[in-house]
């Protein structure tokens, strides 16, 4: 209970005499007129007109009388202005009382306060915006034609401004990363995720002059950094002494780095093979100290280029999107039994209740075009495989005659149509796929490919620029 105010106690007192006082006038007027007819025997003294009248007769005779009731009135009086005193703070302090809602005060700059919202043809939510006067200021969220969130940020005067969250369709978040004023914060530090969750990189931001900067501290795939040291002068310091017609050629053929070896990803072909190689991350059972990134055999394979010329060695980037391994024959089937446990794939042949596609985890693939034969083992967003023999030429329309009920899984190409370049056999009927293809017994070892499994761009790549140092044909 809150204490009673002693001020308004004193003023409801003051006010109180003056009142007793009128009351007793009015209330016993009768009784004093009664008493001016009395005698002197017995009976009260008479008063006279004047002493009835008089303002000392009523407050000396006040408490004299049995006013029963005037003590209730005067507590009455007290608890109502005590009441009414609590009443006020409550009135002005509304937090202080748990059944009262605070109302907000009126703010002027919430006026023209709205949120913008544009949607997809689909109908669903393109983006929504906080908005001031059509401005955004406030919260910003975009979205995928999906549905799922894309980026989460905030502006400040219709400029990104804060933390930046950008997401894989999945979910997953794919780059964190902070602006000011629509520009990349310098000296933040920007993370960017592979879409397993695994850390991919980060940079920290500088600039220079007009231009932001990117300069990698840390990075998932530093097996790519190059070794600058290797490369002498170029002839052709600076890519940008070439005319602009040889210039735009180069730039989609070259793999840029910096002066510390990180290959610059916004600008090239970097990004196409860190992407192409982002299924490392999920890999299992290798080490990432086994791995070599060695650009002057990057696209050759051959007797005389690595892993070939490595056996029982290294696992070798090739072609942007595939490790390759080259095994003694004894070493060879211990390793693979070794990399499918580690990945969790199953080596056993399993029934296939595939429909249109074959996603089971173990098959052979017939490459009509290359003519060759691979067994493949499918993992988290790749394939390992080898050559297990040679197509023979048959003619596959009149093997699907002959085997009605042996289901071939036909890839389809970009354009989305089946042309028989490349069939699938699932593991349960790996002994009719060998009706088509003679075995691969001439060499006493194998090699062994871990591809990624997503589609990627056709990789060409002739040059690389070191920065510093220049340009450098491969």
């Amino acid at each position: 209970m809150r204490k009673i105010n002693f001020k308004n106690i004193i003023l409801c007192l003051v006010l109180i005499i003056p009142l007793k006082i009128a009351t007793h006038f009015f209330l016993f007027r009768d009784v004093v007129a009664a008493s001016m007819k009395s005698s002197r025997n017995g009976l009260p003294y008479p008063i006279s007109e004047w002493e009835y009248h008089s303002f000392e007769y009523h407050f000396y005779h006040t408490y004299s009388h049995k006013l029963w009731i005037f003590p209730n009135i005067i507590f009455t009086m007290i608890f109502i202005l005590w009441y009414f005193d609590l009443y006020l703070i409550k009135k002005e302090n509304p937090s202080k009382n748990k059944n009262i809602t605070k109302k907000a005060k009126p703010n002027d700059d919430n006026k023209n306060k709205e949120v913008l919202k544009e949607y997809y043809e689909n109908g669903k939510l393109n983006y929504e915006a906080e908005a001031i006067d059509g401005i955004k200021n406030g919260y910003y969220k975009d979205y995928y034609e999906s549905g799922a969130l894309k980026v989460e940020t905030t502006f400040k005067d219709d400029l990104m401004d804060g933390e930046c969250k950008f997401y894989f369709e999945s979910g997953n978040l794919s780059e964190l990363s902070h602006y000011t004023a629509g520009e990349p914060t310098v000296g933040s530090i920007i993370k960017r995720y592979f879409e397993n969750g695994d850390l991919q990189e980060e940079v920290s931001v500088s600039k220079e002059g007009d231009e932001f900067k990117e300069t990698v501290i840390k990075n998932n795939l530093d097996f790519l950094r190059l070794n600058v040291t290797a490369f002498p002068e170029s002839t052709i310091k600076d890519i940008n002494e070439l005319d602009d017609e040889k210039r735009k050629q180069l730039m989609d053929i070259t793999i840029f780095f910096d002066k510390y070896g990180y290959a610059d990803k916004t600008k090239g072909r970097a990004t196409t093979i860190i992407e192409g190689l982002e299924f490392i991350s999920r890999l299992k059972g290798i080490k990432e100290d086994e791995f070599v990134f060695d650009f002057a055999t990057f696209l050759r394979m051959g007797d005389d280029y690595p892993p070939t010329t490595d056996k029982d060695g290294k696992w070798y980037v090739k072609f942007g999107n595939t490790l390759v391994k080259y095994f003694s024959e004894k070493k060879f089937k211990p390793a693979l039994k070794e990399l499918l446990k580690a990945n969790n794939i199953e080596e056993k042949i399993v029934s296939c209740k595939c429909s249109e596609d074959c996603y089971c985890s173990r098959k052979v693939r017939i490459d009509i075009r290359l003519g060759a034969v691979t067994q493949i083992f499918v993992g988290d967003g790749f394939e390992i495989c080898y050559v297990i023999g040679a197509y023979n030429g048959k003619d596959v329309s009149e093997f699907i005659v002959k085997n009605p009920d042996v289901p071939i899984f036909i890839p389809k190409n970009k354009d989305g149509f089946r042309d028989y370049k490349v069939i699938n056999f699932p593991g349960e009927f790996e002994s009719y796929a060998k009706k088509l293809y003679d075995v691969y017994n001439e060499e006493d070892s194998k090699i062994i490919n871990i591809r990624n499994t997503a589609e990627q761009d056709k990789q060409s790549l002739s040059y690389i620029h070191i920065e510093g140092k220049g340009l450098y044909n491969l």
